[in-house]
């Protein structure tokens, strides 16, 4: 099993728009930093054998909760308001987000972790809000799928 945690504001990949001299490009500006932060975070992390054969991912995004969330009264600032959502229901969507983390894992793509993201057989992701002292960012478990079983 290779837990990773990568620190930085998750990013949606996959929709595109159409430059105005006919190049197409990714609609959100904020993927290529998170890239960047999971590819260069991934290198510090893991410094096992590229992943070639089946595995399973468990993918927790983590999102920062608005500040009027929280209770503003004197003692209390770390409790959340009742109306504070339990679920964090907004953009990016999680299928849009999956792809925006698997793809810098890959070699294909200049990460060290997984030869290609083909080889993700099975995933369970979930999005959430950060804890009062929690970063926003990613909580992932990589397992090696063993071919006998």
């Amino acid at each position: 099993m290779i837990e990773l945690r990568f620190l930085g504001e998750p990013a949606p990949q996959g929709s595109k728009v159409l430059t105005r001299f006919g190049a197409m490009r990714e609609a959100s500006k904020k993927i290529e930093p998170w890239r960047a932060v999971v590819q260069y975070q991934s290198e510090q992390q893991y410094k096992g054998p590229v992943i070639e054969g089946p595995v399973s991912i468990d993918v927790t995004f983590v999102f920062t909760r608005a500040k009027s969330h929280w209770s503003t009264a004197k003692g209390k600032t770390d409790q959340l308001l009742p109306s504070a959502p339990l679920h964090y229901t907004k953009t990016p969507d999680l299928d849009k987000a999956i792809r925006g983390l698997l793809d810098p894992l890959t070699t294909r793509c200049g990460g060290c972790v997984l030869k290609d993201d083909s080889s993700v057989v099975e995933i369970v992701a979930r999005k959430r809000y950060a804890k009062r002292c929690e970063s926003a960012g990613a909580l992932v478990r990589i397992e090696h799928i063993c071919a006998n079983a």
